[in-house]
């Protein structure tokens, strides 16, 4: 007497074996976390996008929890969703079963199109969340809010932008630099930066001047115009004396900014070199840049160098390698912007 089912007396098509007798590839836990946080972080992510839209003004926390922390919960869930589905099939080929995955389109198959239609749109969602979070995400990590409030470190530096003469200016401008490749350059370098503020071994004060900041040709100088670096300037400068009031001290000052026009060839001032092409060079012997006993002048066109330095004062041989010869630029001066 044969106890066993009539259908298993039947040929077995690989192909067309029915779903009860395949693996299916996310009936695993681990997709089940990953697709509730998938559902959580599609969820948090509308509500907190709303919000941001409907709130006016930069807020940098609002920001990154919505367009990096609500993506991140989704890219978690989907991780979690494709380590489930390499379970499955591992499994399944370690007991010889099938794996319910079929690519082959079955439009008769009404069951089959409602999946296939849910997954092409939830496909779809996730891409329109990952493209429009990744866009405020570089909008939100390039703003002035974000570098000078979300990172605490930093609220002395933004206390003085804020009330400087370039507070205006995007930080970005200047820090960062057009372009994907300043940006990714940017955040890599803040790894660094980030680690530095979680184990509180960076720098106080911040140091100045910074090391890493573009030439002056690429920053200044897209809005100061050095054709017109010329004339006098009239500066006021207040002081406070140490005395028992704290007495105001007032200094006028007639500064020679100098500069000229070049269609003229008339070149004085502090500006002078602006317009020249003598190309200048020193050696410093602080990190600040203040103490410079050596000063070279190259004139390209003549051939002409002209060496100033301090024979009181030691500084390494110019002609070391391991010598830092910098080229004069406008950070060198106005190192405080």
């Amino acid at each position: 007497m044969n106890d066993l089912p009539d259908d298993l007396d039947r040929p077995i098509d690989d192909a067309r074996l029915d779903e009860r007798e395949a693996r299916s590839l996310y009936r695993h836990p681990m997709a089940a976390v990953g697709g509730a946080l998938i559902a959580a972080g599609v969820f948090a992510f509308v509500v907190l996008a709303a919000v941001d839209i409907a709130l006016p003004g930069e807020n940098p926390y609002r920001s990154l929890v919505t367009f990096v922390g609500a993506p991140a919960v989704i890219a978690v869930g989907l991780v979690l969703f494709a380590f489930a589905a390499r379970i499955q099939v591992r499994k399944a080929r370690k007991l010889g079963e099938n794996v319910r995955f079929m690519l082959r389109v079955e439009p008769s198959d009404p069951r089959y199109m409602r999946n296939l239609w849910f997954f092409l749109g939830l496909t779809g969602v996730l891409l329109a969340i990952v493209g429009w979070s990744g866009f405020k995400a570089y909008e939100a990590t390039d703003s002035v809010s974000f570098c000078g409030e979300s990172c605490h470190v930093m609220d002395p530096q933004n206390v003085t932008y804020a009330n400087g003469p370039h507070a205006r200016v995007p930080c970005v401008d200047c820090h960062i630099g057009p372009g994907g490749s300043f940006w990714v350059k940017s955040k890599i370098d803040g790894i660094r930066q980030l680690v530095a503020t979680a184990t509180n071994s960076f720098d106080r004060p911040i140091k100045t001047p910074v090391e890493s900041l573009r030439p002056a040709q690429q920053t200044c100088e897209g809005c100061h115009w050095p054709e017109q670096f010329f004339g006098q300037k009239l500066t006021n400068r207040t002081y406070f004396t140490t005395d028992e009031d704290n007495s105001p001290w007032t200094i006028s000052l007639l500064v020679n900014v100098g500069g000229g026009n070049p269609r003229t060839g008339e070149l004085e001032g502090i500006h002078w070199h602006m317009l020249s092409d003598i190309e200048v060079e020193y050696i410093s012997t602080d990190e600040q840049r203040e103490e410079i006993p050596w000063v070279r002048a190259t004139n390209p066109d003549t051939g002409e160098v002209r060496v100033y330095a301090d024979s009181d004062a030691e500084y390494p041989d110019p002609d070391d390698p391991d010598t830092e010869v910098r080229v004069f630029d406008c950070m060198d001066c106005h190192n405080r912007p």
